[in-house]
């Protein structure tokens, strides 16, 4: 069950007399509606017939884009100020499936990567130090899209069918549910919030992204939602970057892949800016 902090106001009419002193219930006021304004477009000409491109990842570390191709195994690292630019291909090890996720953390000897998998098995994996770590049974199994990581160290992922999991590697997850639950979730992402966590839903294909706000009492909350500027066939990635304050989407447009940068109004100031990103490192 979702919870609300939406406050039922009954107001009395003084004047109301004449009306035989009823008075006059106001129902919760309708969520409201961001705005996502489009500030970049780039074209990755490096993904020309690539059959897929999947998830969307900043590492705060090295500045750096990341997202990963479930048909090659492979793992891509281009710019941030200029996505077309591709800076490095790693190809994943041997034993993954389908890679489907990925999400970044830290620095130095405390920075880790995790990359899920799209098998049956719900595995993912956990990169730190030149080594990795294998765990299963992952929440949203093969249904799950979107990976992001908050300052906690939890991972949050969305799944198929209207759901978001947040979980520790290896550990037990709590489930909340989406407000919209016929489409298809494809892109997720944490930023930080005054009273917590927030948390950035793109659909595949309605041209919508929801925002919801997770506190540290574990209430989940849902705050609104704004339309894409842009028109793409798939939505495939969502990421704040928190050196810009600005979310970057990965879509396509046929067998175009593209990288859009997107401003909003969601409450982040410029000042702010410095003080999230060291949140995330």
């Amino acid at each position: 069950m979702k919870a609300r902090s939406i406050a039922v106001a009954l107001i009395f009419l003084a004047s109301a007399t004449a009306l035989a002193g009823s008075s006059v219930l106001i129902g919760p006021d309708p969520s409201p509606t961001y705005t996502l304004t489009l500030l970049n477009t780039w074209e990755l000409t490096w993904a020309s017939g690539f059959e897929s491109l999947v998830e969307l990842d900043y590492d705060a570390s090295s500045g750096y884009l990341r997202c990963v191709c479930p048909g090659t195994d492979s793992l891509f690292v281009f710019q941030t100020s200029d996505p077309a630019v591709l800076v490095e291909v790693f190809d994943l090890p041997a034993f993954f499936e389908l890679p489907r996720g990925v999400a970044t953390k830290g620095s130095g000897s405390t920075h880790w990567t995790y990359v899920t998998e799209g098998n049956s098995e719900g595995s993912y994996f956990g990169y730190n130090n030149g080594a990795w770590m294998w765990w299963t049974g992952r929440p949203a199994g093969v249904y799950g899209m979107g990976l992001d990581l908050d300052t906690a160290g939890y991972l949050w992922e969305a799944e198929r069918f209207g759901s978001v999991y947040r979980y520790y590697p290896g550990g037990l997850a709590q489930q909340f549910d989406l407000e919209t639950t016929d489409a298809d979730p494809k892109g997720l992402t944490v930023f930080p919030v005054e009273s917590g966590t927030g948390v950035a839903v793109g659909y595949a294909d309605n041209g919508l992204v929801e925002f919801y706000e997770f506190t540290s009492s574990s209430e989940w909350e849902y705050t609104g939602s704004a339309d894409l500027p842009v028109s793409v066939d798939f939505l495939r990635g969502l990421e704040y970057v928190a050196d810009s304050g600005t979310f970057y989407m990965l879509g396509n447009v046929g067998s175009d892949f593209f990288i859009y940068e997107l401003g909003s109004d969601i409450g982040l100031e410029a000042e702010t800016w410095g003080g999230i990103k060291a949140s995330f490192e």
